[in-house]
């Protein structure tokens, strides 16, 4: 029998994780006109729901891709200069209307945008629908398609708000360029290539693919863990961390060193976070090596005694940042390089001065008598 469990989950990860995905969609569709918008929301949230749906029951072979969410996020800042740029040139041909408001791009245009940058934006949280539909695609479908609806009707909303206030417009694509930047400073490859080369940890993300921490007010000490289990183990307050891929020995032993049912819980969870997964059963045995670390949620519990005492997650933010600048820089650039038209195309409201005083009327000379 379906539960409504998993259904509820899915909703509520995909509304939390998909705010900005509303955004993008308002972006897309604001220029069209109203019966037209309507349209191209309903039929690019409905392809996107599928495509996403796609997306999450073959997670485990997304995993498999380097450097997914890095090219994803290219991408996606790509897309937010692209809007950019068709929303400077609709801006132009407004201001040819002496403020008039222009509607611009067609209903296919707008659903393609939908459905591209739906996809790309929805990769930080395919993993997490997958594991809230606890493997069940009914469950899966439906909540994805009640949580699109409500984005749906929200982003409908936005693109009305977005002809009002000019500004926000710009405020949409701002916020698809810092998610381009969260996409790639989180893709699973760039971390583990910085935490290995540099011994630095620059985002919280990566820090939790190193270790699994909870917080246990009855931990009683490391001192009596194996020696193996012990080593992976670090405490700071009443803050346990494991590093690396835990196994069920490893949760046994923690299990005995807290003394309240509570804790014992939080172990685990902890455990349910980091056990061992098994390559998917379709892979070669030539790749089997490989495919076995890539499928683990847990990097090598090595990296987190290189990076323990050097975490900045604040760079993550700062490299964010970074996104928004340039799309402001090349916002500012699109805006100095436009040529206003209205300088070009204002009409005449009379015949010109130098014709007024003109001696000449169509060539032929004023007599004089």
């Amino acid at each position: 029998m379906l539960g409504l469990g998993p259904i509820f989950n899915v909703i509520l990860v995909n509304l939390v994780l998909s705010g900005d995905n509303a955004v993008m969609i308002s972006l897309a569709v604001h220029r069209l006109p109203q019966a037209q918008r309507r349209r191209a929301i309903f039929l690019g949230s409905l392809t996107a729901v599928a495509l996403q749906t796609t997306l999450t029951l073959i997670a485990s072979v997304l995993l498999l891709v380097p450097g997914l969410m890095l090219i994803g996020g290219v991408g996606l800042f790509l897309v937010a200069c692209s809007l950019v740029r068709a929303e400077a040139e609709a801006e132009a041909q407004d201001e040819a209307m002496h403020g008039g408001y222009v509607n611009t791009g067609t209903i296919w245009h707008a659903v393609r945008r939908i459905l591209v940058v739906n996809c790309i934006m929805s990769l930080d949280n395919v993993l997490a629908v997958a594991a809230m539909s606890r493997g069940e695609p009914v469950a899966m479908a439906i909540g994805l398609l009640v949580s699109v609806t409500v984005i749906t009707m929200f982003s409908g909303v936005v693109a009305r708000l977005m002809n009002r206030y000019r500004w926000l417009p710009l405020t949409g694509g701002l916020v698809i360029a810092f998610t381009a930047g969260d996409l790639i400073i989180s893709d699973r490859d760039v971390g583990r290539f910085v935490v290995s080369n540099f011994n630095v940890s620059l985002n919280a993300e990566w820090d939790d693919r190193m270790a699994t921490r909870a917080e246990l007010e009855t931990f009683t000490g490391t001192d009596t863990l194996p020696a193996d289990t012990r080593s992976r183990v670090s405490v700071q307050g009443n803050t346990v961390a494991f590093a690396g891929v835990m196994s069920e020995s490893d949760r046994d032993a923690l299990r005995t060193c807290v003394c309240s049912d509570g804790d014992r819980a939080k172990v685990a969870e902890m455990y349910k976070g980091a056990q061992q997964r098994p390559a998917p059963a379709w892979t070669p045995t030539v790749v089997d090596g490989w495919l076995q670390e890539r499928v683990q949620v847990k990097w090598h519990h090595e990296l987190w005694s290189r990076v323990r005492d050097a975490r900045y997650p604040w760079v993550s933010y700062v490299f964010q940042g970074g996104f928004v600048l340039g799309l402001l820089g090349y916002v500012g650039y699109l805006r100095r390089d436009t040529v206003q038209p209205h300088e070009q195309l204002a009409p005449s409201d009379g015949p010109s001065t130098e014709a007024q005083l003109s001696p000449h009327v169509g060539g032929t000379p004023c007599s004089s008598s």
